[in-house]
């Protein structure tokens, strides 16, 4: 059971890395916005067909219109910006987004994090400060500090967009129609935003890294990870899921020669340690609310 766990992580991680190496790729040409629309309808796709069976439940359904908003026109087609300027600058930052997922569920859920988990916020920080201070002076990246930005509203926006949808599932409402809901709402905003820039150009390759980029983190790396989950438990594999980024900084630095000085991997390492200590930390505060 255990080696199963582990298999399965360990496609969820390679899935996940790999799919941003596509996406690296397709946005070189290709409008952010419209990228993450081609990824939304191929996902929705998907997760529709897959569906069909089961039938449709609609409560809950203004959080998921909420969470495709934020979580696609906020989130991703910001991911897809700070992809621009590179894996090495994007990914690190994408990891601060359980800050903010923690941020958004205590205002809106009240929910509590222990001491641990708040040690991994201080040290994520600490690992951000580093990439920051680091990007800043990277002279082999034009701009690395927008990259930066990008990848922090992309953190923001995933955050919100993450207790959005918890929000409605505690109103009772099924994963597979929320993901319909969430994913219907960002086409239609996404359609309206590409057709307001104009920005209808793509090439036919890039459709295919968006379709293989959409199968490998919107299908098997979600499957994988929720498989895991099953014989792992969530904890550790989320734990071990945080570490994606590292091996795709690494795959981007072999393959697309993205420069990574001394002190950006540092800054990585320490902002995955962050993680690690967060993720563990929320185990605890689960157990103590159990208890109690």
């Amino acid at each position: 059971m255990k080696k199963n766990g582990e298999l399965f992580i360990l496609i969820s991680i390679l899935a996940f890395s790999i799919s941003d190496l596509f996406d690296r790729v397709a946005v070189i040409e290709t409008d952010p916005f419209l990228a993450t629309l081609i990824k939304c309808i191929i996902i929705c796709a998907f997760v529709f067909l897959f569906s069909l069976k089961k039938g449709f439940n609609l409560k809950g359904s203004a959080y998921f219109i909420a969470s495709g908003f934020i979580s696609e026109i906020i989130g991703s087609a910001s991911f897809m910006q700070a992809l621009r300027y590179g894996i090495s600058i994007a990914l690190p930052v994408i990891q601060s987004q359980v800050i903010f997922t923690a941020l958004f569920s205590f205002l809106l859920l009240n929910e509590r994090l222990s001491k641990k988990a708040y040690g991994g916020i201080i040290v994520i920080f600490a690992g951000l400060a580093t990439l920051a201070y680091s990007q800043a002076y990277n002279s082999a990246v034009s701009d690395p500090i927008i990259g930066f930005v990008f990848a922090l509203i992309a953190s923001v926006g995933w955050g919100a967009g993450a207790v959005l949808w918890k929000m409605g599932l505690e109103h009772g409402a099924s994963s597979d129609t929320g993901l319909i809901i969430h994913y219907l709402t960002a086409i239609v905003a996404l359609s309206i935003i590409v057709a307001f820039r104009g920005s209808f150009y793509i090439r036919i390759a890039d459709v295919g890294n968006l379709f293989v980029a959409a199968l490998l983190d919107g299908i098997l790396g979600m499957v994988a990870l929720i498989r895991s989950m099953q014989y792992m438990g969530a904890t550790r594999a989320q734990t071990l899921k945080s570490t994606y980024p590292l091996l795709a900084c690494l795959l981007a630095f072999l393959i697309f020669k993205e420069p990574i000085t001394a002190l950006m991997a540092v800054g990585m390492v320490i902002a995955t340690v962050g993680v690690i200590l967060f993720e563990n930390g929320k185990n605890t505060t689960a157990q103590e609310l159990h208890g109690q």
